[in-house]
């Protein structure tokens, strides 16, 4: 009787997942494109970085309350991504940790974080806390902030379209419309005479750490995408 019982919602559940997974894929294709597109090279981490950030990891669990800037101790950006990327990892729900360092050379040194949490679907950054970062970037063009967010493996959408694209981590066109709109506000506050900083964007999934960053062919062609949907949203319906 129980099997039975549940036949019904599991064929509802498998409905609906099967339409949000066919809803998802031209929006996935064209993310996989862009992302082919920017050939971020794949973070190379050392013993020291894994040993460092295991480390770090291990203190991102006890790091508490959400939504505030903490200290989490000197660490480089390396080794940051490492920690962050086996505590994103493991989380049933999307988190985001924006990580706030200096850079110097090419080396980041990374001093403070703020975790926000989201929920199985997706993560905001809230007004409060993106204002203050771009208020630390816009302090000194060395200030860095380095932000990760996780896509759980457990979500069925995003198991199939893996099966689909590959295992890659793939960003998500609303991930890119994040970071292009973080880009826009940091071009913003250099035409108001503030530093424009250095903001890095990756996303955890399926164990590994992709990066989807910088001003390149994508970003243009992100900026060319959401460009023809506000012409689209101000011409309103077309009547035949």
């Amino acid at each position: 009787m129980g099997d039975l019982a549940s036949g019904p919602d599991f064929g509802d559940y498998a409905r609906q997942t099967l339409a949000r997974f066919i809803g998802a894929v031209p929006g996935a294709a064209a993310s996989r494109i862009l992302s082919a597109i920017e050939q971020h090279a794949i973070p190379v981490h050392s013993q020291a970085d894994r040993r460092k950030g295991g480390q770090f990891g291990a203190k991102l669990r006890k790091l508490q309350p959400y939504n505030h800037r903490l200290a989490c101790g000197p660490i480089h950006r390396q080794a940051f991504l490492w920690g962050a990327a086996n505590y994103l990892t493991e989380l049933p729900h999307e988190e985001l940790l924006i990580g706030f360092g200096v850079a110097h050379g090419s080396r980041t040194l990374i001093s403070s974080v703020t975790k926000v949490r989201g929920d199985s679907e997706t993560v905001s950054l809230p007004p409060a806390q993106a204002g203050l970062m771009h208020d630390y970037l816009g302090e000194d063009e060395r200030n860095t902030a380095i932000l990760v967010h996780n896509h759980p493996d457990a979500h069925p959408v995003l198991f199939l379209l893996s099966l689909l694209f590959g295992t890659d981590p793939l960003p998500s066109l609303t991930d890119r419309d994040f970071g292009l709109n973080a880009l826009l506000a940091r071009f913003k506050g250099k035409l108001e005479g503030f530093a424009f900083g250095k903001i890095r964007f990756f996303v955890v999934q399926n164990d590994e750490i992709g990066e989807f960053s910088g001003v390149n062919t994508a970003t243009l062609l992100d900026l060319v995408r959401n460009l023809y949907a506000a012409y689209r949203r101000a011409s309103g319906p077309h009547q035949a």
